[in-house]
Parts: structure tokens; C-alpha cells; sequence
């Protein structure tokens, strides 16, 4: 979280195609350099009276209740409702003001996401990309032109709540795994008869198994080899796929709140190999020269698993998660040179970032209606059969957009002309400022 805030937060205080003032009397935006998201997120007794008293220290301005609030900016970063519905989580617990300041998030609250998009119904939020970083040489970021191997990539939990999940882990359950180490590149079956787990959550092995009821309701059929690479995750698991090798402090936070585990990487046989072992009358596994399973920890892990289907891959599938944008993989996807491809079933999804400037449709994939089997099965063939001009168009529209799409740009000889995604957001943030001003009475 605090990776997706410091970046802009640094930019906002800079100031690129806008003015940073300190005389409050000049200024046409108060910017509240406050990072609440994190407060809440820490939740305890001591950030809550942290965010009370810095609510408290602004209302003491003369300039703080001038307008109403329309005039406030507020970097919020994630999903602007907090998953907690409790007191002190909502900022309006702390002042009925704060229902008007303007936010920066990923992720406006519902109903976004579930009707139809409009000016309207983003009210004060503006929506920034995930927290992403282009890095890049002469202008150039090698990754993102390099050939790709598969022609669809996807990496996510199965989940109960989402029907167009369900619908493509129906046709690629079974599908062969890949995985590009340091070494090479590696299969893996998706699944043994059991999901083994060894000291509790501590050791996991064969990573990301379908359990045996996941198994089971495979029905899928391998006919001949597929051109894709899909890792399906346990909906149990599904934090798993949060941390990464590139997280601040090299994800020790991650450690300590979910207990990672050291994920293996086998050929699918591990099962077998397993059952023989728990057979006999051996205890321990690390001295069996059977026992072959490279031991990574999960941000290690996580990162040799997305660089490996983003990096690798034409198309990537973008499914609904729990907001109403396209999610972390979106960016993660993106920023490997991985053309985005939307499937939802419904007409409303995604919302995504500056709509009225970046031609999405440009570089994407949508496919809408997507809630069975059969719908599922028609998507993934549509993007097996696209030409491979119309990707190499779509993908020389994504370079030229991504500068615009991510948080952080480090480039060397990089061309001044395209705006940052934090300028595109002020400019966003100015005008429903502007307007909910006027349509409050607040400005003449």
C-alpha cells in the first residue's frame, strides 16, 4: 500500500503541469498529504486516534470549511471502501466533510463496476493505476518486444463469486503448466490426487495444486497441445498471490501476516513419490534423493510465476476480482508487454483509469456475456485465432500508452511529451472539483 501512495505522493509535491503553492489564499485544491488508507489498514487503537487528530488539526484552517470540502485532494491509493464495516474505518467517522473531498484510488466503491459508466457515477473519485514501475533503456523496455511462447496467459483463484471464473477454469483446468526458472523452462501437471501440505501452512508442496475436489471437478479434456499457460489458485490460497521478490522490505511484511510457506516446483508426480513415502516408515523428506522439489520462497516464487505468464505471453486474461477495475494483473500484465483481454459477464465491467484519454479498446480485448462453459470456450478460441498484425499493432498502441498508464517511469532518453498518469488524475481531480463547486454554490 505504501508502495502505490509514496511515488505519487513525492510527484503530487513536486508538481509537474500544475502549481504547487504553499500561500492557501492562491490556491485552487488543498492537497491533504495524509495517508489514511495505511492508518486503516493498521487499524489499531493508535492509527485510528492518528487519523482523528489530523482531521482535527485541519478543521482548525480557515480554509478548511471555505467551500465545503469540493476544494480537498486526498491520495487514497487502494479501493477507497475499507473491507472493515466498523467505526473509525469511513473518513466521515471523522468529520461529515470529508464526503465531499475529491479522491485519488484504484478503485471507486459500488456501485462502480456494477452499472453503467458515467461522469456520474464516478462522482469525486478519480482512478489511478496500480502501483506499476515502466523501466526501460534509450527508450526502449526489452521485455515488453521480446517473442512470447503462449498465445493466452492467466494466473488467478478459481473463487465462488465470480461465474466467468468458473467458466474458463471449466475448458483449462487440466492444461499444462509452464514455469521459466533461472535455469529453463519447466512443465508441471495442475494437479495430484491429493493436496499435501506438510507442518500446517508452513511447507507447501507442488505449488499452487488443485486440491482433490478441485480435481475431481475437472472436466476438461487435454486434446493435443494448448497454446496457453493458465495457473489456477485455490480460492484458500488466494493471498498467496500478493507478495512478490520487488515488495518493499522484500515482502517481510508478508511473512508475518500470511506465514510463507517455501512453494516446491515438481513435474506433477509429487503425489505419487509422497503417498510411497508416508507409506513407509521414513519421517523426514529433505535427505530422500526421491524427493525432488526446488524450494522457493512465495515472493520468489510469485515473481518467477509473473514474469513467466506476462512476459511470455500474447494475450492476458483479465477476470473480475473484488473491485471495480481491472485488478493488479492488469498492470502486472501491461507492463510485461501482455495485451490485455477482458471477460465478464457483465456489460459494466471494468472501469477503468482516464476513459476520455486513453483509447483502451486501442490496445485491449473486451468480451462481455461471458457466463458459461461454451462463452468461455468461444473467447479463448477468438484470441487464438487474431492475426498476428492486428497483436503487433495493438501492442505498439500499448507502448506508447503505458508512460501514461503507470505510477513510476524510469527511462532513460524518454520523450517529455506524454503526460503521467498522476497528471492525467490532477487534471481529472481539478475538473470535478470545478464542478462540484458550481453545482454546490460554492464558486461564482
Amino acid at each position: 500500500m505504501v508502495a502505490q501512495l509514496r511515488p505519487l505522493h513525492q510527484q503530487i509535491i513536486e508538481g509537474r503541469s500544475f502549481t504547487v503553492t504553499t500561500k492557501a489564499d492562491e490556491a485552487d485544491m488543498f492537497y491533504i498529504p495524509a495517508f489514511f488508507s495505511v492508518l486503516f489498514w493498521i487499524g489499531d487503537l493508535e492509527a485510528l486516534r492518528c487519523a482523528a487528530m489530523t482531521v482535527q488539526q485541519l478543521a482548525t484552517s480557515p480554509f478548511f470549511a471555505k467551500r465545503q470540502g469540493y476544494d480537498h485532494l486526498l491520495l487514497y491509493g487502494v479501493e477507497f471502501q475499507h473491507y472493515r464495516d466498523q467505526p473509525g474505518f469511513a473518513l466521515t467517522d471523522y468529520h461529515p466533510l470529508a464526503a465531499n473531498w475529491i479522491v485519488l484510488t484504484v478503485a471507486c466503491p459500488w456501485p462502480c463496476g456494477s452499472t453503467k459508466d458515467s461522469h456520474g457515477l464516478r462522482s469525486r473519485f478519480v482512478l489511478l493505476p496500480h502501483a506499476s514501475r515502466l523501466r526501460c533503456h534509450r527508450g526502449v523496455a526489452p521485455r515488453l518486444t521480446h517473442p512470447r511462447r503462449f498465445r493466452i496467459g492467466y494466473v488467478g483463484a478459481i473463487g465462488p463469486k465470480f461465474d466467468e471464473r468458473q467458466a474458463f477454469f471449466n475448458v483449462t483446468c487440466d492444461s499444462q503448466r509452464w514455469l521459466r526458472t533461472e535455469d529453463g523452462w519447466h512443465e508441471s501437471a495442475p494437479w495430484t490426487a491429493k493436496h499435501w501440505a506438510l507442518d500446517g501452512n508452513s511447507t507447501i508442496l507442488d505449488a499452487f495444486l488443485l486440491s482433490r475436489r478441485g480435481y475431481e471437478t475437472c472436466q476438461a479434456s487435454s486434446e493435443g497441445d494448448k497454446p496457453w499457460n493458465f495457473w489456477w489458485v485455490e480460492e484458500v490460497w488466494r493471498w498467496r498471490l500478493v507478495p512478490e521478490a520487488e515488495a518493499p522490505d522484500w515482502g517481510s511484511y508478508f511473512r508475518k501476516a500470511f506465514s510463507i510457506p517455501f512453494y516446491g516446483f515438481s513435474d506433477g508426480s509429487l503425489g505419487e513419490k509422497l503417498e510411497r513415502l508416508y507409506g513407509g516408515a521414513q519421517n523426514g523428506f529433505q535427505d530422500i534423493p526421491e524427493f525432488q522439489a526446488e524450494r522457493r520462497e512465495q515472493p520468489v516464487f510469485n515473481s518467477l510465476l509473473f514474469e513467466t505468464i506476462y512476459s511470455y505471453s500474447e494475450v492476458c486474461l483479465v477476470l473480475r476480482g473484488d473491485t471495480a477495475d481491472g485488478t493488479k494483473r492488469l498492470w502486472d500484465a501491461m507492463t510485461r508487454g501482455c495485451l490485455p483481454a477482458f471477460a465478464s459477464t457483465s456489460d459494466y465491467w471494468p472501469m477503468l483509469p482516464f476513459p476520455d484519454k486513453v483509447p483502451w479498446a486501442d490496445f485491449s480485448f473486451f468480451f462481455y456475456g461471458v457466463n458459461s462453459t461454451l462463452a468461455a470456450a468461444r473467447v479463448l478460441g477468438a484470441l487464438q485465432h487474431v492475426p498476428q498484425r492486428l497483436l503487433r499493432r495493438k501492442r505498439q498502441h500499448l507502448l506508447q500508452w503505458l508512460p501514461s498508464l503507470v505510477t513510476t517511469v524510469d527511462c532513460t532518453n524518454r520523450s517529455g511529451s506524454a503526460r503521467t498518469a498522476l497528471e492525467l488524475a490532477m487534471e481529472e481531480a481539478f475538473q470535478r472539483s470545478s464542478e462540484y463547486q458550481l453545482l454546490n454554490g460554492q464558486r461564482k
